[in-house]
């Protein structure tokens, strides 16, 4: 009788080819990011929980939100899925139970687009001025 060779796969980060050579194995068994990206998430919500003018500048109406800025003047508009994101955040959730959270709120397909919706956002925020440094999320 033939053997079968049973190997087991890494799964890969789904950021890796946002920072090459930087990623290591995924250790999540549902969550698709290493440890570096998940550190680098942490520190990223940890700072815009804690810019408080952030809290002060929400504005909600109905599903969507308006952040603005009192230095610069402008106002930024936030859709649905990124205002599930601020408040989430604001309210204190750490990157597994937010991005779980998007998973089941928005009925992705997987968490890995629920990652990718994440990440995409936190770029776009950090093309504003609200928060300053945001972590590795600058686009290609």
């Amino acid at each position: 009788m033939p053997k079968i060779k049973h190997e087991t796969i890494p799964i890969r980060c789904v950021l890796a080819d946002e920072k090459a050579g930087a990623c290591t194995a995924v250790e999540h068994t549902t969550l698709p990011l290493c440890k570096f990206h998940i550190e680098d998430l942490e520190r990223t919500i940890k700072r815009i929980r804690e810019a408080d003018h952030l809290r002060e500048s929400l504005t909600e109406k109905g599903g969507e939100a308006f952040l603005f800025n009192r230095k610069s003047g402008t106002v930024y508009a936030l859709n649905t899925t990124g205002t599930f994101i601020v408040k989430e955040i604001l309210s204190g959730k750490n990157p597994i139970s937010l991005i779980e959270d998007m998973h089941e709120a928005f009925l992705t397909d997987s968490r890995t687009e629920a990652v990718r919706d994440l990440f995409g956002f936190l770029r776009e925020v950090q093309k504003t001025d609200l928060i300053a440094s945001l972590g590795n999320y600058e686009s290609k």
